[in-house]
């Protein structure tokens, strides 16, 4: 029996994406500090999306350093330095992402391997990576491991007839080891982190919802202004809590925009706004009506989640640094899974296409994390690391051929016909 990982993840481009920006279903590494409110810059998509910090940590304590020490003190490094730049240049490029991501694929298959090995099945093959073989060796008894060609996925192949000797539970474990693997992964990241690294940092979302933007001739316009907040849709509360949930606050826009859609041609819909700047809070009526090369009805607002700033999560406390990241796991795991159970049921039932969402394959996961290695900064790629281990994990349990949650259910269904029979 083959467990198969494939490097797919998922991104979500909200079906309602005029009014809110793309967002990804791993989306990591926020800025630090807080956004000052400023009307004219409000269309603040950057922050939602795949996020490197501006200026990579060892760029910063190499600058200070350089500014305390005198230029005729400094030793002649300049081989060194050759190196390191070559070092970083090759860690930069796309190969480094490479090899960022091949080890989300090898410690996902080692949750297979060390599993099936644990219950005494033997495996015939540790592959990291498809294609034509690179290189392989043996090791422990005779156990084949390889690495091929193509790198954006892996399998371990383990003895079919012992595989089927064990009872039910044990070979769901086997089958399921890998998807617990990364999982553990990313909360041994964000516990670093937390712990010894410079912290997590997670965006905070006020109550209400952001305006963007106004377009010129709309319904909104001349009623409503860029930065003013929407807090009540005919008189029912969006989103009246502040959140570290920006999925939620995402849920919280397509549910308002879903009303205006389904306001009858002719009636009002009654948003209850207020602009920070003003605090001052005003009941507005809008008719929605379909425009131009538009199919659905509309106000003409573009909206995005009613960010704050930014929480530093960092604490010297082991206990505590733990159960910060086994929060931050389960909380990026559960957004997963709502993520890909929205795109599903939008998909069967007819609500939304292919087009409103985008599923990525191996060759733009490659190029989102060449993205983020570009900065060269550590932390930033160990936090894309976790984020992209739980979702490429959670990911392989749908039970799709040939991921693991496809295993998972034939082995169940095979097992279940037999009790039947």
């Amino acid at each position: 029996m083959k467990t198969t990982l494939l490097l797919i993840m998922l991104v979500v481009v909200d079906k309602t994406s005029a009014f809110c920006p793309t967002r990804t279903a791993f989306d990591v590494i926020p800025r630090t500090g807080k956004e000052p409110f400023a009307p004219k810059n409000i269309p603040r998509q950057h922050s939602y999306t795949i996020r490197s910090v501006a200026v990579p940590r060892s760029l910063t304590l190499a600058l200070k350093d350089s500014s305390r020490t005198p230029e005729s003190n400094v030793p002649d490094r300049s081989n060194s330095s050759q190196q390191t730049s070559w070092l970083m240049k090759l860690a930069s490029s796309p190969l480094g992402a490479l090899v960022a991501l091949s080890g989300v694929v090898l410690f996902h298959e080692c949750g297979h391997y060390i599993t099936a090995k644990s219950f005494g099945v033997p495996v015939d093959e540790f592959s990291v990576g498809f294609g034509p073989k690179l290189w392989g060796f043996h090791l422990f008894g005779g156990d084949t491991f390889n690495l091929r060609a193509l790198p954006l996925g892996g399998y371990v192949s383990t003895n079919s007839a012992a595989m089927q000797a064990l009872p039910w539970w044990p070979r769901v474990e086997i089958l399921s080891a890998g998807v617990l693997f990364n999982l553990l992964l990313a909360f041994v990241i964000y516990t670093q982190q937390i712990l010894w690294g410079p912290g997590l940092s997670v965006p905070v979302f006020d109550s209400g919802i952001l305006v963007a933007n106004v377009e010129e001739g709309s319904t909104a316009h001349g009623l409503v202004k860029s930065g003013d907040i929407i807090y009540r849709v005919n008189g029912k509360k969006i989103l009246p809590e502040p959140t570290e949930s920006e999925m939620k606050c995402h849920r919280a826009i397509s549910k308002l925009i879903e009303k205006v859609q389904q306001t009858r041609e002719g009636e009002n819909i009654v948003f209850t706004i207020c602009h920070p700047q003003t605090n001052q809070t005003k009941n507005v009526k809008l008719q929605p009506r379909c425009r131009e090369s538009q199919s659905k009805a509309s106000v003409g607002v573009s909206l995005l989640p009613n960010f704050v700033g930014m929480d530093l999560q960092k604490t010297t406390d082991g206990v505590e640094a733990a159960s910060l990241a086994a929060s931050h796991v389960a909380t990026l795991t559960k957004e997963t899974i709502i993520g890909l159970g929205t795109y599903a049921n939008d998909l069967f039932s007819g609500r939304a296409s292919t087009s409103d969402y985008q599923v990525s394959g191996p060759v733009t996961v490659l190029k989102r994390a060449s993205n983020v290695v570009k900065t060269q900064d550590v932390d930033t790629v160990l936090r894309y690391i976790a984020s992209a281990s739980v979702n490429v994990g959670v990911f392989n349990l749908v039970p799709v051929p040939p991921t693991d949650g496809f295993q998972i259910l034939l082995t169940t269904s095979l097992t279940v016909l037999q009790q039947v029979m």
